[in-house]
Order: C-alpha cells, then sequence, then structure tokens
C-alpha cells in the first residue's frame, strides 16, 4: 500500500502485505472465470471452511496457505490486470512484487509504488495519442472550447485563446472583449503554488503537473473533438470515437463490484480465509483503482462500492487503535472509507495512558476528571515556578462596566515582566480555547503558573505580535457563583470579538505538519470531544488550531488544495467537508438547532448543568431570562424552532408531560442512520410533539421475548405490495417489557425510496386517533431496515451480525406522512 500518502509519524506502523507465491500465477485470461480455469466451483471456494491450517473445497483438502495465495493472485493480481487492460497502458507484474530483506516470514512482499507512475503515464500515453496541447507557451494562440452556462460548447465563443500567466488557473484574452477568467478545462493549469516560483508555462516539466489536470484535459478532448460540426458543437452531443469504450468502463466497475462481494462473504466467516495485511490489500487497492479511474473516464457506479468497512476489520483496526492508547470515544470512525479508516489505524495518539477499557460512547478514564482539573506546570518546568494570581475584584469590576476582562503582558524599563488584568474590549485579544484537565484548568482562583502564562504568551505573541492581549477563561471568569454568572452570560461576546480563537491540545500541540495528519488528528481531538469547545469554535471570527511547528487556521485547513498525494484515497474533501461542517456558522435561526444534534452527537461534559448552557449560548438565547441558569425544559419550549431529528436521538427521555418524547441530553448519541433530506420541522404543544413522517402500522400487538442468548427478537414486518421491513429491539428494552398494544414504528427515512437502507426509528404504542391525527406514546427508538439489508447472505447488503437472531414474522400496513402527536 505504498501508493498512499502515508503521514510520517504513521510510517513506522504501515502494514507490509506479504506476497504469498505459493499458487500459480494469475493468467492475464481475465477476472472473470479465473477460479474455474483452475478447476473450482467459484460459489464453493467462497464457503471455504477454514481449520488447522488446511481448507476444505468440494470435499477436498488444500493447504490454507495455497489456498490464500490463490485468493491473492485472483483478487489482487487479477484487479491489477483488468485495470491495466482499462487503462490500454502495459503494466509489468513484476513492478508490484519486490524482496522483503528484513522479513521473517516471508521474502517478497506487495509493493505499490509505481501506480501513481503508472496513472500519469497512462494519461500523457493518451493526451500525445489524441494531440491535446499539453506544451504551451505563454503569448501562444490556441483554440478552446468554452462553455455557456448549460453547459453547452458556444460556437460564437469557439475561437483563438491567448496564454497568459496567472497563479492558479490561466486566463485568455478573446479578441476585443478584453481579458477574462474562464474555466477551460482543456487548458486548466491549477498548479500549486510551490510549483510556480515565477517561472513560465514552457518552463513546468509536464511531470510536475499535477494528473488531475493533465486528467481533466484528457475528459475534454474525449468529449469533443476539434472537428465537430457547427450542429454538435450547438447540441454537446459526444463523439463516437471516445479512448476508453464504455464496454471497457463496465467490465472494470463490474469487477470492482464482484471483488467487493468476494471480500464482504470472506471476511463473514468465523475464521477467514485471508489474513488481514491481506484482505486489507485487496479492498484498499479496489478503492485506490476505482478512485483512479475516474481520472480516465467519467462514469456511473451502482450499488455497493469496493472497501466498504465491514465487522471484520473494524474489530481489527480497533484492536489497532487501543494498542496505540486511542480512547474509541474520542476516535471518529469513517467506517464506509477503508483507506480512511486504515490510515486512522496507523496515527499515534500522543497519548501516555492507556484507554484498553473504553468504549465508542463513553471514556472511562475520565471518571475522576473532577480531580485532575488543577493546573499542572510545563514538562520543561522543575515545579517550582511562581504561581500567578489574578486580581478578582479588578474582574468583577471589569464585568459589572460590561467590559471583558482579559491578561496584558507589560515590560519596564528593567524588562522587569508583569501580568495585569486589562479590559480587552475593542482592543485586539486572542481567547484560548483548551480541554481544562489538561493542565491549564483552575476551579479554586483566577490563577496559573508562571511557566503556563509565559507559554501562552509566546503563543499569542507568534500570531498577534507583542501588543497582543490574552483571554482564557482559567484567569477571565471570576470563581464567585453571582460574578461567574455573568462572565458565561458574555461568552457568546468573548469569542466572536476575539480577534483569533486559539485551541490547544496537549495531543495536537504534538501533531508535525503532515497534511492528513493535521486533519485527522483535528477530527480525533480530545478538544473536540468536549462541550464547551463547541460554542468556542463556532463563535470565532477566526479559529486557529496550535501544532508543534505552528498555529494553523481552521481556513487553511480546509482550504488546501491537495493534487497527486489525494489521487487514489480521495479523502482529503471528506476530511474537510467534516471540519467543514463542524465550525460552520449557520445563520438560519430555523438550522440552527438542527446542525447542534450533529455537534453534540460525539461530545461529553463534566457537570451536567452545562449542557443546556451551551445550547441557549448557541441558539441565541439570552441566559439573563433563566435562573439561575436554563435547563433542558427551558430550552425545549423556548420557542425555538424544532427540527424532526430530536424524536430520534437514542438518549434516555424527559419525564415531563408534554415532554416524555424530548431526550434529556443530545450528548453522545449514535448519528448512524438519519435519512432526512431537507429540513423538516416539529412543533411543540401541551400534548406532546407535533409531526408528521412515514410510517408503519402493526396488525397485531407486539409481543418480544429475549432468547437464551440474551438477544431480541429480529422482526420481520410484511406489508402490502411484497414490501418488508425488518428490526430488533434493544435488550435493556426487552427486560422492561410489556406488551405494546396499538403500535406503530415513525422513521425518519422516506418509505418510498426503494433504495436498501437503514434508518433511525421510534416505537410509539397505545394509538388513538382524532381528526386525523394519531397520539401515541413514546417507548424507545431502534433502526429500521429494508428487505435488502437483511437479505441472504451473498447479497452486496448481507449483514451477518444479524444471522444469529431469531426472526419472528409479522403482518403491518405503512403510510407516509402521517401526522402523530407524540408524548
Amino acid at each position: 500500500m505504498d501508493h498512499l500518502d502515508i503521514p510520517p509519524s504513521c510510517q513506522p506502523n504501515a502494514t507490509t502485505v506479504p506476497f504469498l507465491g505459493l499458487a500459480p500465477a494469475y493468467d492475464r485470461k481475465g477476472f472473470e472465470g479465473f477460479p474455474e480455469r483452475y478447476g473450482f466451483d467459484k460459489d464453493k471456494l467462497l464457503s471455504l471452511r477454514k481449520s488447522s491450517g488446511e481448507t476444505w473445497i468440494d470435499g477436498k483438502v488444500f493447504p490454507s496457505d495455497w489456498v490464500e495465495s490463490f485468493l491473492q493472485e485472483w483478487l489482487w493480481f487479477g484487479m491489477l490486470h483488468e485495470f491495466e487492460l482499462f487503462c490500454g497502458f502495459e503494466m509489468k507484474r513484476n513492478d508490484y512484487i519486490r524482496t522483503d530483506s528484513a522479513g521473517k516470514e516471508f521474502s517478497h512482499i506487495i509493493n505499490t509504488t509505481l501506480l501513481l507512475p503508472y496513472v500519469r503515464a497512462a494519461v500523457i500515453d493518451q493526451l500525445r495519442i489524441l494531440e491535446v496541447p499539453i506544451d504551451l507557451q505563454v503569448g501562444e494562440l490556441v483554440n478552446a472550447k468554452v462553455f455557456d452556462d448549460h453547459d453547452r460548447i458556444s460556437a460564437e465563443r469557439y475561437g483563438p485563446f491567448e496564454v497568459l500567466e496567472s497563479p492558479g488557473d490561466l486566463q485568455f484574452v478573446i479578441g476585443a472583449e478584453g481579458k477574462m477568467t474562464m474555466d477551460v478545462l482543456l487548458l486548466e493549469r491549477a498548479m500549486p503554488d510551490r510549483e510556480l516560483n515565477n517561472t513560465s508555462v514552457s518552463a513546468r516539466q509536464l511531470t510536475t503537473v499535477p494528473i488531475h489536470i493533465l486528467s481533466r484535459a484528457l475528459l475534454e478532448s474525449m468529449r469533443y473533438s476539434s472537428k465537430l460540426t457547427v450542429s454538435e458543437l450547438l447540441s454537446g452531443e459526444s463523439p463516437n470515437h471516445l479512448w476508453i469504450k464504455k464496454t471497457d468502463s463496465k467490465r472494470l466497475y463490474s469487477c470492482l463490484q464482484e471483488v467487493g462481494r468476494i471480500t464482504t462473504l470472506l471476511s463473514a466467516a468465523e475464521e477467514p480465509a485471508l489474513r488481514l495485511p491481506v484482505a486489507i490489500s485487496i479492498d484498499i487497492l479496489c478503492t485506490s483503482l476505482d478512485n483512479a479511474s475516474c481520472l480516465l473516464m467519467d462514469k456511473v457506479k451502482g450499488g455497493k462500492p469496493p472497501g466498504t468497512v465491514s465487522a471484520f476489520y473494524l474489530k481489527s483496526f480497533r484492536k489497532q487503535l487501543k494498542s496505540r492508547n486511542w480512547c474509541l470515544a474520542r476516535v471518529a470512525e469513517p467506517r464506509e472509507d477503508i483507506i480512511s479508516l486504515y490510515i486512522l489505524s496507523l496515527l499515534p495518539s500522543y497519548e501516555s495512558l492507556s484507554h484498553s477499557n473504553c468504549d465508542e460512547i463513553q471514556c472511562l478514564e475520565r471518571r475522576n476528571e473532577l480531580e485532575l482539573l488543577s493546573f499542572k506546570h510545563r514538562s520543561t518546568c522543575d515545579g517550582n515556578c511562581l504561581k500567578v494570581v489574578f486580581d478578582e475584584q479588578r474582574l468583577i469590576d471589569i464585568l459589572h462596566d460590561g467590559g471583558i476582562a482579559g491578561v496584558g503582558r507589560i515590560q519596564d524599563y528593567n524588562r522587569l515582566v508583569t501580568y495585569q488584568v486589562i479590559n480587552v474590549t475593542d482592543k485586539r485579544y486572542i481567547a484560548i480555547s483548551h480541554v481544562w484537565s489538561h493542565g491549564l484548568g483552575n476551579p479554586i482562583e483566577n490563577a496559573l503558573p508562571s511557566c503556563q502564562i509565559e507559554h501562552l504568551f509566546g503563543l499569542v505573541t507568534a500570531i498577534g505580535g507583542d501588543d497582543v492581549l490574552l483571554w482564557i477563561d482559567t484567569i477571565s471568569v471570576p470563581i464567585k457563583p453571582e460574578h461567574n454568572r455573568i462572565a458565561i452570560s458574555r461568552l457568546r461576546k468573548v469569542y466572536s470579538e476575539a480577534r483569533w480563537v486559539l485551541v490547544l491540545d496537549r495531543h495536537l500541540e504534538q501533531v508535525g505538519n503532515h497534511w492528513l495528519e493535521m486533519l485527522l488528528q483535528v477530527l480525533a481531538s480530545e478538544w473536540l470531544t468536549r462541550l464547551w469547545t463547541l460554542q468556542e469554535g463556532r463563535l470565532a471570527s477566526a479559529l486557529l488550531f496550535q501544532f508543534s511547528h505552528r498555529a494553523i487556521s481552521v481556513a487553511e485547513l480546509i482550504g488546501t488544495k491537495l493534487y497527486d498525494q489525494d489521487l487514489f484515497s480521495k479523502i482529503q474533501r471528506s476530511l474537510q467537508d467534516r471540519i467543514t461542517a463542524r465550525f460552520t456558522k449557520q445563520q438560519d435561526p430555523k438550522r440552527q438547532f438542527r446542525s447542534l444534534i450533529s455537534d453534540l452527537s460525539h461530545r461529553s461534559v463534566t457537570v451536567s448543568g452545562d449542557e443546556p448552557i451551551c445550547i441557549a449560548t448557541l441558539l441565541n438565547l439570552k441566559l439573563e431570562d433563566y435562573h439561575p441558569f436554563p435547563t433542558m425544559v427551558d430550552i425545549y419550549r423556548s420557542g425555538v424552532t424544532l427540527p424532526l431529528e430530536l424524536l430520534f436521538v437514542g438518549n434516555t427521555r424527559l419525564k415531563d408531560p408534554g415532554l416524555r418524547w424530548a431526550p434529556s441530553s443530545l450528548l453522545k448519541h449514535s448519528m448512524n442512520h438519519f435519512m432526512f433530506s431537507g429540513d423538516r420541522h416539529a412543533t411543540l404543544s401541551s400534548a406532546g410533539l407535533l409531526l408528521r413522517a412515514d410510517c408503519i402500522f402493526f396488525d397485531h400487538d407486539l409481543d418480544f421475548k429475549l432468547t437464551h442468548e440474551g438477544y431480541g427478537n429480529f422482526c420481520c414486518v410484511r406489508c402490502p405490495g411484497g414490501v418488508s421491513f425488518g428490526f430488533t429491539m434493544r435488550t435493556d428494552i426487552l427486560f422492561n417489557f410489556r406488551d405494546y398494544q396499538s403500535a406503530a414504528i415513525l422513521m425518519s427515512g422516506d418509505i418510498s425510496d426503494s433504495r436498501p437502507m437503514m434508518c433511525k426509528a421510534v416505537l410509539v404504542s397505545d394509538l388513538t386517533e382524532d381528526a386525523g391525527i394519531l397520539s401515541g406514546h413514546y417507548r424507545t427508538d431502534l433502526w429500521v431496515m429494508s428487505e435488502a439489508t437483511f437479505a441472504d447472505e451473498g447479497s452486496l447488503y448481507f449483514m451477518p451480525s444479524l444471522s444469529h437472531l431469531t426472526r419472528h414474522y409479522t403482518t403491518g400496513s405503512f403510510r407516509l406522512k402521517q401526522a402523530f402527536c407524540v408524548d
């Protein structure tokens, strides 16, 4: 997996993939039919029984290592050959095998270093065949195709363009119309800044041009020919002489789909026939080839993409993460992306404390966190530096005057440095956002050791200069409750008016300057799992993260353009989109609460009463209107627009009449399988939550029991029209079981959606109808899946985790957009 851009800190942990070499080499006669050409029945080959080093196939015994080698030849080298056929450019098998001099078990290993140069060579080869102008010089006149607003070529503007130098995109002069900036794919040169160096286009070597730019030129030249007639230009029709035939692309994608199905089946076995490194390498290769093929031809895929993360991989990767002291509650797993999850499993945690007992929901090491909130000295300090205590009365006076209390660094003529409380209102100051247990907290007094104060000013002056001021809650928020309340109510003003907000996380401060590690470490940071930091990051006008080498803004993290480094993984955009979603200010009041449901799902807090305070601040509610602070009941009854997603959050419920549907907390809940499309809202009444949802009605009362294994029944509901749905009840609900009469399932997704799906849902019972509105009691949340999701083994959507559950069949019917009142 050498073709991936692995951060330097991860490389010592990278997986070595053995080349087994026991079975006959792949025969290059096509992926389909390879097992049969060696006398194997494919279906029997894929239902392997592996035991004591031997594998049984069709009543015959084979050494397990030989069978694994056979699968490697078929699934890995077979797919590599299919990609070669797709590209039409020669690929040498031996280039992807190398000797491992340090190997203890295997003398040869898989090596994919040449995969990137191969893709570049394939693209350049076709550009030359099609005579695409790829070595343009400044001042040259060339013909370029320009699109109108409807993505059609405008014949009137199809004429000579003059190539001009410009960072980013080239610009063109069109006759006498003057200079215009245009997105002309055929000639685009979106070069990284580091590669410009004030050189002309002609001075750039073709080997330094990012492959995706070359491929966009190739795709454009394939779509349109310079010999098209005017009518063809206006219609936007593609020529028939495309470089890659559609049949070739269909063959490649069919093979990729088949490998995805095969690896899913193999990994579902109790004793998988493929060892983990070999299995991972096959899925990562297929995902990489799938992404690389986008550079060579437009395509539309259907069904399950190769590389979907199975339970087999998740279990193995979690074990690796724990071995590196990662807390699973802190790690945001990209479950649908094998490459991201693989690289994430290699990341160092920069954590000395073991988190082997933590799960995905809760960090068990935080149980005694209140005892760890006192400040700590810097690791470079011997622990004997002076403690700097700030004047609390001065803080209080500034607050009562309506100001913001910060800290200034004062140096006199004798170079004696002192730190003073200053009103920083309308001044340049940097607000610090931090995790209290990382050493900068102090619940007893407004004080920190001088080593920490000096370190803080060293960081902020590197950003804002010597005259910049500092705000940090440990110093700037009074301890006394009556004054603390005033400071808390003013936090929105503090963070929104700060020139910069600087994030300090002890793990991030050890991270180097590799783009991928910075993105992954931010998303897996402890800072991102804490409640208070949500508002601090969301309210900031300019948010910075402190890494080991410098502070980097969110804008830079999400704005950095990657080129060949991200060619195979395609994870840059997904990671940057996730960071963007975390810190984008939601201006629409109707969407603010909805965005918070996702933001709060992975966060935790030490004091439970702090949650509604933070939510109220982010919803722009006035804290002064509540005494002493708002509660979750106050939040729901505040009149803000309530998103329908609230009903499907899987946490405990409030006990207040009319609010027994409402989650008591929005922290630490799963966002998996929320299926909402568009903005869907609900209305709070005195009787409960008024909403519309697709639903399934049961023809009979529900009667669930626990099986002897401790699992609930898996219920299949058969509805008219041959439509079936499935769900299972949580064990804690079954232990408190009573018959659910006149029950229905309300779904977050659309029943009319014909695609295979799994979506969040809730069970309501004791339904009564009045004026077309069904009123009922909330019982529990659950997951509902369409029939394709719990289909028989062999389906692309088969879920092995459901196979051990006893199935119970019942009947029901469904309605679309039914009106409900739920309490």
